[in-house]
Order: structure tokens, then sequence, then C-alpha cells
């Protein structure tokens, strides 16, 4: 169901928009982490809005200087199949189609790319990259451990809808001061941002920030 946007003002040459409010300060602690200043993170209040925001974009005080637009949707079951619905919000908005995963399209004077979570052309979501980057934490296998005993002794219906969002709940649950939003967990330094995880995340910011120049 489509929520209702707000109108926005873009203060600088890069834009980012992300799916949700929730993840928005991760986002922008992920680019401190990279030294990165000059990208205005934005949410789209989830994947049925897309359309709807870069109408608003369009629209925004400040986007005729925008230089670089970068898309970041979660690939659930099929990386494929979100691609192809973020180009269609981008195509019903005159924006260019992205080729592929990973990959910016410059035309006149934007660029913008796209990033299917968790990456490398695989299927599920950011909470599927940030596990994968504490994979090797002493508390891992604890995670592992209650996600089975919840498989067999909880009765299906009573079972996790979304299991790795479960997972990284179960895992942020044992933190010496526990929290349950990816947002506050990156703020205490919960998730490593040198590690090797999030090289190809890493990379396309990288690009974001280039191409948005200063």
């Amino acid at each position: 169901m489509a929520t209702e946007l707000k109108p926005i003002s873009i203060t600088r040459p890069g834009l980012l928009l992300v799916e949700d409010q929730a993840s928005v300060r991760f986002y922008i602690n992920f680019l401190h982490a990279l030294s990165i200043r000059n990208v205005y993170v934005q949410e789209y209040c989830g994947i049925n809005n897309l359309q709807n925001k870069l109408r608003l974009v369009k629209k925004a005080t400040g986007f005729n200087a925008v230089k670089a637009l970068g898309i970041v949707r979660d690939a659930e079951d099929d990386s494929s199949r979100a691609l192809q619905s973020l180009n269609s919000a981008l195509s019903n908005n005159s924006f260019p189609a992205v080729a592929s995963h990973n990959s910016f399209i410059t035309a006149g004077h934007l660029s913008v790319g796209a990033f299917i979570m968790p990456g490398f052309g695989t299927q599920g979501s950011l909470e599927d990259l940030l596990l994968s980057s504490v994979a090797d934490d002493p508390a891992f296998p604890c995670v592992e451990s209650f996600m089975d005993c919840i498989s067999k002794k909880v009765q299906q219906d009573r079972q996790p809808k979304n299991k790795s969002k479960a997972r990284m709940l179960a895992f942020l649950a044992g933190m010496h001061e526990p929290v349950n939003r990816i947002d506050v967990a990156s703020g205490q330094q919960v998730w490593n941002f040198s590690h090797n995880t999030f090289s190809e995340f890493a990379a396309f910011l990288r690009n974001l920030t280039e191409l948005s120049g200063s």
C-alpha cells in the first residue's frame, strides 16, 4: 500500500534513496565511515512507494544541482525481478534505466545507479548483508542454535515470517547493550564497515560520491 510522501529539499550533489526510515542512519553512518560527505540520504518508505518518491525527487528544491542518484532496495526472493521493478519506477519518471546491479548510467548531467541488497546477485536483504559481516562473531552460533530451536519447537504459523530479520534481532539482543534497530547498532559500532562483506556496497557508494563531484 502506498504511503503519502512529503515534499523534500535536497542539499547535496549526491542523493541516496533507501527503503525505510529505520535504515537511514545506518547508511549515513556507512557514508561517514567512508569519509563521504557530499551524499544526502532519503527514505522512500517501501518498494511500493519508490515511483512516487522519484516523482517528488524531480520536483524537489535543489534537484537541479544533483549530479548522481543512487537507489538501494532489497532483492527479496529474486534480484533480477527487483532490478526490473526499480527500473520500472525510474522509467515511469523519465529517469534512465540501469543496466545491472551495482552500476550507473549517465544521461545528460545526471548519473543514476542501483544496488540490490545484499549484493553479489543473490536474494535477500540488507539484514542478510549485515549477518554475513558478523558470521565469525562468537555469538553467531548461539543465534543459529536459537533459530534451529524455534524451527523445531514452535508451530509453523508462529515462526518468524522474516527469518533474516529475526536472526539479526537475536544477534543484537546478545550485545552488551542490546538494541533492536540497525541504525542504533551502527551508532554503537556493531557493524564493522571495513569488513570485506561490505566491499561491493562500499564500491557503489564511492562511485556515487565520485559521480556527485564536490
